[in-house]
């Protein structure tokens, strides 16, 4: 018998094998090895950065980026603030967050959350307030990008399983207005991501990285993979 796991994000594909006579818990640590030293930016960063002619990358002298790049016409973003602003290996990450991806001034991918929303807040308007700022804080430390059409953003709580109907109503949360820079209405509106809801948003990712932990054994052992 021959054991295979394979991870995927995006273009990367990782596929470790074992024979029968191999220790599966060998592949499985291999896996873990793999994923921890795995960038969480990697491929995306990169394809961005060849896809950019010079002028694009020194930044639009008029200051007319497109909406979804709106933070980053000069500003260097090289990917990675969220792991220094969480608690929180990558491959924790990996399990609760997908990061999506940017390619020249669009947003191919919308960020996603795979942990569990519930931990979110109480209300549908406070899981949609600390979901926004979530994905938002996604895109501003992995992919430079603060600013996003609000249909968008929406579509993706909606894809993150929270309930995107109600995002008429998020004005009823706290701290709407401290954490969120909403602009414009209708199709054309956009939202941007304050400097308090990003710190917030850490601490919710950080929540919902310790939901998915293993709890100590007896022994006091932890499991990493």
């Amino acid at each position: 018998m021959e054991i295979d796991i394979t991870f995927r994000d995006g273009p990367v594909d990782a596929k470790i094998s074992a024979t029968e006579e191999e220790s599966y818990i060998e592949v499985l640590e291999e896996l873990a090895e793999f994923v921890d030293e795995y960038d969480l930016t990697g491929y995306q960063m990169q394809e961005t950065s060849n896809r950019l002619g010079p002028r694009e990358q020194a930044g639009n002298s008029n200051g007319d980026a497109a909406v979804e790049n709106g933070a980053g016409s000069t500003e260097s973003h090289p990917g990675g603030s969220l792991l220094d602003g969480v608690d929180a290996t990558k491959s924790e990450l990996l399990r609760v967050l997908k990061t999506g991806s940017v390619e020249g001034d669009e947003i191919e991918e919308f960020p996603e959350i795979l942990g569990n929303t519930d931990l979110l807040g109480e209300s549908i308007q406070d899981r949609l307030l600390h979901g926004s700022i979530i994905l938002l804080t996604i895109l501003q430390d992995i992919h430079g990008v603060s600013e996003v059409r609000t249909t968008n953003l929406v579509d993706g709580l909606g894809a993150s399983g929270l309930d995107k109907d109600n995002w008429k109503n998020i004005g009823q949360a706290d701290n709407v207005a401290v954490y969120l820079n909403r602009k414009g209405s209708g199709t054309g509106a956009t939202t941007e991501i304050r400097g308090p809801g990003k710190e917030d948003a850490y601490r919710h990712i950080e929540a919902l990285v310790e939901d998915i932990r293993e709890p100590e054994d007896s022994e006091g052992e932890q499991m990493t993979f």
